[in-house]
């Protein structure tokens, strides 16, 4: 059964073109914004490590956009399917809904594992770089900017799985007979932030903001993530007995 599910994660990581797209072109595109964005940051950094007092630490608050954009990333896995009409090929493989998910899930999981360490390296060198022009760098501070941003980094891989099962439910709800519900989630989602973002913990913060401000590796925090572990288990039942029952094949 573990062979099988590999499998079945290992098709899901397969690039899988669409003809009516052209990916030539669309990856040249990519490649020039990407290359243009990150000489566009070094050259801000360059400029403002001559001019500005830079915190390095706060370079990683762009950390803060991952959960959104693993979210994203989870539901365009699944839209996948029906986009390009194979929806109905994957769920009459003869294995369970759950692996059937899972094995999504955790396809989706490693792509994401693999950007958040891209972007550490690529952080991390553009730390350096500043350490390096800065007349405050000091090899020292350089280490401490490493320590933490492995730390943060660490946490929101941890939280990966919890924003996949939430693109999920989204996903699995669009395609599904019980799309209505979708905006119950939604009214779900939002009073989750709220809550996280709103009220405070001991130092003032919200919870997630908390992490940007004081140490991270505290009890409240463990206990989260664990929670979250579990939490999308139980996600990841009820959306493969929804794939079940509630989506026509």
């Amino acid at each position: 059964m573990l062979s099988v599910y590999w499998n079945l994660v290992k098709h899901d990581l397969k690039y899988r073109s669409n003809k009516n797209f052209n990916w030539k072109t669309f990856r040249f595109w990519t490649y020039v914004y990407c290359i243009l964005f990150i000489i566009g940051v070094f050259g801000v950094f360059t400029y403002g490590s001559f001019h500005w007092k830079i915190n390095l630490t706060t370079i990683w608050y762009f950390l803060w956009i991952l959960p959104f954009f693993t979210f994203g990333m989870a539901i365009g896995k699944l839209k996948d399917e029906f986009k390009n009409g194979t929806y109905g090929w994957w769920l009459t493989l003869p294995y369970p809904r759950l692996t059937l998910i899972l094995a999504k899930l955790s396809a989706c999981a490693i792509q994401v594992v693999q950007i958040i360490i891209g972007i550490f390296v690529l952080i991390t060198v553009l730390g350096g770089y500043i350490s390096f022009l800065s007349s405050e760098g000091s090899m020292d501070r350089f280490v401490n900017f490493v320590k933490v941003g492995l730390t943060w980094n660490v946490i929101v891989i941890l939280f990966v799985p919890i924003m996949l099962s939430l693109g999920l439910v989204v996903g699995v709800l669009v395609q599904s007979s019980l799309k209505p519900f979708l905006g119950f989630f939604w009214l779900l989602w939002g009073l989750f932030w709220v809550f996280f973002n709103v009220f405070g913990t001991k130092d003032n913060f919200g919870f997630f903001q908390s992490f940007f401000q004081t140490n991270p590796i505290r009890l409240e925090t463990i206990t989260t993530i664990l929670t979250s572990w579990i939490l999308s288990f139980l996600i990841l039942i009820l959306m493969a007995k929804v794939l079940e029952k509630y989506i026509k094949l």
